[in-house]
């Protein structure tokens, strides 16, 4: 035990501990002083040496720490001067290229039929701009419907360009005919033109009405629509046709000739397609000479056409029906 030079750490007064004793009174100011031992003393000593050992590596550890970040950062700063020289000629060269909007020398052409249709890029130089040195890219280009949206992007070399990719709806497909009330005048006038021929043929070609009879007056006047609502249809073009017949008598017959699967383009460029057309009804008598009697195909009544309709369409279909106005 460690006995020499014993001051009260409370007064300062010197103090003498008994022999064996750990513990000693001040005489001066009652302060009890609790005396190290020298096995205490060795193991506080092997723990400072210990702290100031651990003290000296984290020193050290700190230390490489630093040089590491210091180098760290040394390479990121090359690395964004050399990302920044990159960029800096990359927008160099880009923004040196002649900018141009590729929207403005493209367009997209729809073909075919609702659900079928096709895209199509068609380019035209204008403006001093190469079209050959864009490259036009279509998110789909097949099996489309009417009312879809697909993405245009583009690319050049050559060209910067302004806009990189747009949007274009689909449009100007055959449509299936489903709905009457949507046919323009345009188009009504184009699908009678094509019944005015099939009419032709059943008057002139077949039943020779033409030449024994008098036509007073032949008119359209009703379509008959069966569908399903999407890809089938039956389309019946109804006329109403005033003979005279041989024994001098007025008579009306409503002829129809039909179409199956109709398409339908009704903009600006109009067409009119189908899988199937001819003309139907039963055989009319319209009378006889003394050299052939004559027959139409036809119906006696729009009663008749209607009900005609009714019983040859399918079952999934509906039929409507559009009055027309006297031409």
């Amino acid at each position: 035990m460690n006995t020499k030079s014993l001051i009260c750490p409370n007064c300062g007064a010197p103090i003498k501990p008994a022999d064996g004793s750990r513990k000693v009174e001040c005489e001066y100011c009652g302060h009890v002083v609790v005396l190290e031992s020298e096995e205490d003393r060795k193991k506080r000593l092997r723990e400072l040496a210990y702290e100031r050992e651990k003290a000296k590596h984290q020193v050290e550890d700190e230390r490489q720490k630093a040089g590491r970040a210091r180098k760290m950062k040394t390479r990121l700063i090359v690395i964004g001067i050399i990302l920044a020289i990159a960029v800096g000629s990359a927008m160099y060269t880009q923004y040196s290229k002649p900018a141009c909007d590729p929207s403005r020398y493209m367009t997209v052409v729809f073909t075919g039929v609702d659900g079928e249709g096709r895209a199509e890029v068609r380019t035209a130089s204008a403006d001093g701009i190469d079209v050959n040195a864009i490259d036009y890219d279509l998110s789909s280009d097949w099996d489309l419907s009417e009312g879809d949206v697909i993405t245009v992007t583009a690319s050049s070399e050559r060209y910067r360009l302004t806009t990189r990719s747009w949007q274009v709806t689909v449009t100007g497909l055959d449509l299936y005919l489903s709905d009457l009330d949507s046919l323009s005048d345009e188009m009504i006038a184009l699908i009678h033109k094509k019944t005015d021929e099939i009419n032709d043929r059943n008057l002139h070609g077949f039943s020779g009405l033409r030449d024994v009879n008098q036509v007073l007056s032949l008119e359209h006047v009703a379509f008959y629509l069966a569908t399903d609502g999407s890809r089938n249809n039956i389309l019946h073009d109804v006329s109403k046709l005033v003979v005279t017949t041989y024994e001098g008598e007025d008579m009306t017959v409503y002829i129809s000739s039909y179409y199956e699967d109709i398409r339908v383009r009704d903009e600006e460029e109009k067409s009119f397609n189908y899988e199937k057309c001819m003309y139907c009804g039963n055989q009319v008598w319209l009378g006889q000479n003394t050299l052939h009697s004559s027959l139409i195909d036809g119906f006696e009544s729009l009663d008749s056409v209607e009900t005609h309709c009714r019983t040859s369409m399918e079952s999934n279909m509906k039929l409507q029906i559009r009055e027309l106005d006297a031409e």
